[in-house]
C-alpha cells in the first residue's frame, strides 16, 4: 500500500487520500447503475431507484444490516406522509 499511496500523493499533492477514497466508493455504485436507470420508465421511478440506492449505501457505510435498515426505513417513512419534517428524518438516521 505504501507504493500506491506515495504514487497518488506525488500525482496530486493537494488531494487528501481519504476524501478521494470516500468519493470513489460513494459514487461508484451510481455510475455502475446509471444505465439501469434508463429503464425506470419515468422520472419518478429514477428518483425512487436513487433514493433506495442512497439508503443502501448509507447502511453499508455505517456497517448496518442493509436489509434490516431498508425494512425499518420503508416501514417508518410512509407514516410521515409526503413531506416529513427534518426532525422526523433525523430520528431515522443511523
Amino acid at each position: 500500500m505504501q507504493l500506491k499511496t506515495t504514487t497518488l500523493i506525488t500525482f496530486k499533492k493537494e488531494m487528501q487520500l481519504q476524501e478521494w477514497c470516500a468519493e470513489n466508493w460513494t459514487i461508484k455504485p451510481y455510475v455502475i447503475a446509471r444505465k439501469n436507470f434508463l429503464f425506470s420508465f419515468t422520472e419518478k421511478g429514477a428518483h425512487a431507484s436513487t433514493a433506495i440506492m442512497t439508503m443502501i449505501e448509507t447502511a453499508k457505510r455505517n456497517g448496518l444490516d442493509v436489509y434490516g435498515c431498508l425494512l425499518h426505513l420503508l416501514t417508518e417513512l410512509p407514516k410521515y406522509g409526503h413531506t416529513p419534517t427534518k426532525e422526523q428524518l433525523e430520528a431515522l438516521m443511523p
